[in-house]
Formats: structure tokens, sequence, C-alpha cells
């Protein structure tokens, strides 16, 4: 009879003995690296989608180019089909960051008023993007965003209609 691994140390009388047990166990026990990246293949195919209609949204917003509606809505059905898939990889986590990280501008500095979880959700989104895509990141672009929207509103409405030109 082969004995369980958990039940040799757990009943033995050191607890350093059963976490070294469990360390040496490996992480995925029937799923190979190669079926893991063809689950996420569909995700990360997916991000490169939003990331070029993205680029091209900043391309139009940066030139003051008109943009139709259809390219916002399309932007929208990309994400709600990244939604949809679970990660399994590094690589489908960070097409998944990078949503995010564009949808805040670059800006993943948690605020204070933020409950803990959606503060740690967004630290991990952060130590994702730099680890795999640093130059995404754009510290208080929400912050400036604000601020320059409150400028803008209080100075006259012919002053105010320079950000559209």
């Amino acid at each position: 009879m082969t004995e369980n691994i958990f039940t040799k140390y757990a009943a033995a009388s050191s607890r350093r003995r059963f976490i070294a047990a469990l360390a040496s166990l490996p992480l995925f026990d029937s799923v190979t690296s190669a079926e893991i990246a063809t689950k996420d293949e569909e995700l990360i195919n997916l991000g490169r989608r939003f990331a070029s209609l993205a680029s091209k949204i900043d391309h139009a917003m940066e030139n003051n180019l008109d943009l139709p509606w259809t390219v916002l809505t399309h932007l929208g059905e990309i994400q709600d089909q990244i939604l949809k898939y679970e990660a399994t990889t590094t690589a489908g986590l960070c097409a998944k960051a990078q949503t995010v990280c564009w949808g805040r501008l670059g800006d993943l500095n948690p605020t204070k008023d933020m409950n803990p979880a959606d503060r740690m959700a967004l630290s991990i989104i952060r130590d994702l993007i730099r680890l795999h895509n640093p130059s995404l990141e754009n510290p208080g672009a929400l912050t400036r965003l604000l601020k320059e929207i409150e400028e803008n509103a209080s100075q006259s409405p012919a002053q105010s209609d320079n950000w559209a030109q």
C-alpha cells in the first residue's frame, strides 16, 4: 500500500517536516505548460487586439481626430471577452493587466480612499505591468487629468475650448 505523504507527515511530531513535504509537492500535477499556454492563447490574442485598438484611440485623441463610437464599442466588446477568460499563465494575466492599465491611463497607484481589496488588486496589476511592460505605467496620470479638467472648468467658455483644437 502506498503511503500518503500527508498522512505520513501530519502524524509526525514536527510541523516543519509537514511544511517541507507540502513545499516539495508540484504546483501543477497533471497540467503541462503547453496545455496552459494553449488555454491562454485566445486571451493573449484578445489582449493584442485590445492594445492595437487602444493605440489607435490614443493616436486619434492626441491628434484631435474624429473617432467613431463604433471603435469605442468594439473596444468594450473585446474587453468583455477578455473578462470572460481565466488566465492560467503570466502572459494571460498581463493581457488582462494591460487592459486595466490603459483604462486608468497608466496610473496604477492605489489611493487611500480605495478599499483594501481594490488596493491589493491594483497593486498586483501594477506589479505585472512593471515586470512585463513598465513603459505602460504613468504614475499620477489620473490626478493630472482631474487637475486639468478643474482648470478648464474655471476658465471662460472661450478659453476652455482650447483642448478640442
